[in-house]
């Protein structure tokens, strides 16, 4: 996919790199940058993230809840050629719903 986007590939826009392809195409600035005003439903912590906050304060904790949690997540991103962001922001917000989300874990 990477070569693809590289050599000018358009009709994309959602793609599930890995987190190193994602740095990558990051750098590379050949991806948009999220719209958070369009993905309400992104407001999960990641464990890694809340692991890092807990180091830098103590007032912090974090909780599984019974029901499980997910252990693993996808990156999603858009490609800064897609021709339909709005939509694709409109699909990653899906995912995110909280219903949604629980049915995919």
């Amino acid at each position: 996919m990477y070569a693809k986007l590289k050599a000018g590939a358009a009709g994309y826009d959602v793609l599930t790199p890995t987190s190193y392809m994602v740095s990558v195409m990051a750098a590379q600035d050949i991806l948009q940058k999220l719209d958070h005003a369009l993905l309400p439903n992104l407001v999960h912590g990641y464990s890694g993230d809340i692991l890092q906050v807990q180091a830098e304060n103590v007032d912090i904790a974090f909780a599984m809840p019974r029901e499980g949690g997910a252990i693993s997540c996808d990156d999603l991103i858009i490609p800064r050629n897609a021709k339909e962001a709005k939509l694709a922001h409109a699909f990653i917000n899906f995912l995110h719903d909280p219903a949604v989300a629980a049915e995919n874990i």
